[in-house]
C-alpha cells in the first residue's frame, strides 16, 4: 500500500524569491559587512529578464524512476503603485520549453502558463502583499484539472466515483486566494522572499509561521531560518533560507489525508499501521545571491527533498537574472 502513502505525504511538501548578456561574477572579491539590508531601489530598472529552470526527479531505493524539466523566459516589470508605499508588478511567462517532459498531458499543463501574466503588489519594503489577478489563475488551475481528469477517463480501471473524488481533491488546491498565492506562484514568492530583511551578519533570523495545506484547508507549522553567508564587491551577498517541518506535522497531515481521501473499500487501518514503520523526511533550502544595492535577486536556487520510506522526490527551481 506504500504506493498510496507516497503521493499523500508528498502532497504535504507542496510548500511554501538589464541587460541581455548573462551576468557573471568575474573579478569580484569578498568584502566584510556588519549588517545587511534588502530594500527596494527599483525606479530605473525597466523590464527585468529572468530565466526559470524547474527540475523534478523521483528515485526508489536510490535508482532514478522518472524525471522532468522545463526552462522558461520571464519578464518582470516593477513600477510605482498608485500610492508611494506600494509597487505594482507583472511577472510574464514569455516562453517555456519542456524538452524532457514525455507525458503529453504534463507537457500541455506546463504550456498552459505560456504567455500568462501574474499581476501582484509589493509593499514599500519589497514584501509580497497580494496577487491581484488570482481569479484568472484559478481558472487556469481548473483547466489543468479538466485536462488531468479527461485523460484519466481513458483508463478503464478507474471508476467514475474515483474520478469525481480526484477532481474534488485537485480543485481544492485552487479554491481560495490564499492557496493560489501559496502554491501556484511559488516562483514569484521565491524571487521576492528576502524583501525587507534587515539583519546583523552575525545573527540567524528565526521565525515560526503557518501555511495552509492545499488539500486539507488546515494550517501547518514550519520553522524558517534566514542565514547570511558572505558579501562581494559587486554589491551582492549570499544568503540562505531553510524551512523545517517536523515529522510529527508530516505524520498528522498524512493521517488526515488518508481519512479524507482514501476510498472506503481500502482498509485505512492497514495504511495507518504501515505508516508506523515508514520514515518521513522533508528538507527545503533556498540559496540566494541578492543585491543589497537594488534589492533584486540575481540568482536563487531552491531545492526541496521529500523522502517517504525508500522513495525520494526532489524538486529544484532556479531563477537567474540575465
Amino acid at each position: 500500500m506504500k504506493y498510496i502513502l507516497v503521493p499523500l505525504v508528498l502532497a504535504v511538501a507542496l510548500i511554501s524569491c538589464k541587460n541581455s548578456a548573462r551576468r557573471t561574477a568575474i573579478n569580484r572579491t569578498e568584502i566584510q559587512l556588519d549588517s545587511v539590508s534588502i530594500m527596494p531601489s527599483w525606479e530605473n530598472e525597466g523590464v527585468i529578464k529572468l530565466e526559470l529552470i524547474k527540475e523534478k526527479t523521483t528515485s526508489i531505493e536510490g535508482s532514478l524512476s522518472e524525471s522532468a524539466s522545463s526552462t522558461s523566459d520571464i519578464e518582470l516589470k516593477i513600477v510605482k503603485g498608485k500610492e508611494d508605499s506600494t509597487w505594482d508588478c507583472t511577472w510574464s511567462v514569455v516562453d517555456i520549453k519542456t524538452p524532457s517532459i514525455k507525458n503529453p498531458i504534463a507537457k500541455r499543463i506546463e504550456n498552459l502558463v505560456k504567455g500568462f501574466r501574474y499581476n501582484f503588489t509589493l509593499d514599500s519594503d519589497g514584501v509580497f502583499v497580494q496577487l491581484n489577478n488570482w481569479e484568472e489563475i484559478q481558472q487556469m488551475g481548473y483547466q489543468a484539472v479538466d485536462m488531468i481528469v479527461n485523460e484519466l477517463k481513458k483508463d478503464p480501471n478507474i471508476k467514475k466515483d474515483a474520478l469525481g473524488q480526484m477532481r474534488a481533491m485537485f480543485e481544492q488546491m485552487f479554491d481560495t486566494q490564499e492557496k493560489i498565492e501559496t502554491y501556484l506562484i511559488q516562483d514569484v514568492q521565491l524571487y521576492f522572499a528576502l524583501g525587507g530583511v534587515e539583519m546583523s551578519t552575525q545573527d540567524t533570523l528565526v521565525s515560526y509561521t503557518y501555511f495552509m495545506h492545499p488539500l486539507l484547508s488546515e494550517y501547518m507549522e514550519q520553522t524558517v531560518e534566514v542565514i547570511y553567508q558572505k558579501a562581494f564587491s559587486d554589491s551582492t551577498c549570499n544568503m540562505q533560507i531553510i524551512q523545517y517541518i517536523s515529522e510529527d506535522e508530516l505524520l498528522w497531515a498524512t493521517e488526515a489525508l488518508i481519512e479524507k481521501f482514501i476510498p472506503k473499500e481500502v482498509n485505512k487501518e492497514d495504511l495507518l499501521k504501515e505508516m508506523e514503520n515508514i520514515q518521513f523526511d522533508l528538507n527545503i533550502v533556498s540559496n540566494y545571491n541578492i543585491s543589497f544595492k537594488t534589492g533584486l535577486t540575481e540568482k536563487v536556487t531552491y531545492t526541496k527533498s521529500a523522502m517517504v520510506g525508500n522513495t525520494e522526490r526532489i524538486e529544484k527551481m532556479e531563477i537567474t537574472r540575465k
